[in-house]
């Protein structure tokens, strides 16, 4: 979309998202004997939006009706894929990388697994290259396409033979099951209908609170053993949905907060490194209450992945901080 279509409330939506990303992983693997309800509360039970969001959001800042030409797209992946091979490349290097050859440094890169975060690369970048096409198709096409990924996600439940993939591994990567793909074309699709969903919003407004309500309601009933006649994905969606929605109208006639554009801007770079100092700093914690090392953590990834953004843009300069750290 245009620039100056880009609404404030963006950057809230992608703050709020980057931390959540950042607490989700703040702890002790959820195998672990330290594991505990402390971690479920602080870490998982309110962090589910936090993909899905990122991905509305590309997909509302990627969204514009003029088609998208070769050299576009592959400026979109540039911008991710270069700030990405350079943090697998400080991961190939540090402690916490677990490969031992080529071919497995070759699939890590390929598919976003260096250091068990990256999956989100993966994912987005099957979203970039859907772009040359979604440019080209009409907005029904588009509203088609969206119909036929919940579509396949809600049908789950009933026909499980429609997954494709097994193992975890798959199953975190694939656009469809987890409607990342769902997600973008959601959020391309808001972009070009923006004064459409403000009426509709005004005319419905108590009915969307309930519905936005009613969603995180069955979220956190499903996480206490609930049981609903939909699928676990479904809820997911909803929850993400009403959360993203919340952030947007509490915050789109708020001016941007320093915090809050500093989140924004440096949102990718935060995501690529928080993980390694809080790897780093995990050792240290461990004896600690759960709740507390959880914080910390989290406190630690923040301000440690921002100060790095902000030592290279002292380096690099602010352009190529944000060319080769997404900063």
């Amino acid at each position: 979309m245009d620039s100056n279509r880009r609404l404030v409330a963006i950057d809230y939506v992608k703050a709020a998202a980057i931390i959540a990303v950042v607490f989700n992983h703040s702890g002790v693997a959820t195998a672990s004997p330290l594991y505990s309800s402390w971690d479920f509360a602080l870490r998982h039970a309110w962090v589910g939006f936090h993909v899905p969001a990122f991905l509305l959001v590309a997909g509302f800042l990627y969204s514009r009706e003029e088609p998208y030409s070769v050299s576009d797209v592959w400026r979109r992946l540039t911008r991710i894929l270069i700030p990405y091979f350079i943090a697998s490349a400080i991961v190939f290097l540090s402690p916490y990388w677990l490969g031992n050859d080529v071919a497995s440094l070759a699939h890590a890169l390929a598919f976003g697994s260096a250091l068990g975060i990256y999956y989100f690369v993966f994912a987005l970048t099957l979203c970039i290259l859907s772009t040359w096409v979604l440019s080209r198709v009409s907005q029904r096409t588009l509203l088609a396409l969206l119909l036929l990924a919940l579509a396949y996600v809600l049908s789950l439940k009933a026909l499980p033979w429609l997954r494709v993939y097994s193992g975890h591994f798959w199953l975190i990567r694939d656009p469809f099951l987890n409607f990342y793909f769902g997600y973008f074309l959601a959020g391309w699709l808001a972009a070009l209908n923006l004064p459409a969903l403000e009426r509709i919003y005004q005319r419905y407004r108590l009915a969307a609170w309930l519905v936005f309500a009613a969603s995180i309601a069955l979220h956190f009933g499903s996480l206490s053993g609930w049981s609903f006649p939909v699928t676990p994905q479904a809820i997911r969606i909803a929850y993400a949905l009403s959360v993203v929605c919340i952030i947007i109208l509490l915050t789109r006639s708020l001016s941007l907060h320093p915090i809050v554009r500093t989140l924004s801007d440096t949102s990718l770079a935060i995501y690529l490194f928080h993980r390694l100092f809080e790897f780093a700093a995990l050792p240290y914690t461990l004896l600690w209450h759960p709740a507390l090392r959880v914080l910390c953590l989290a406190l630690i990834g923040l301000s440690a992945s921002i100060a790095f953004c902000l030592v290279g843009r002292r380096i690099f300069g602010r352009r190529w901080a944000r060319t080769l750290l997404g900063a």
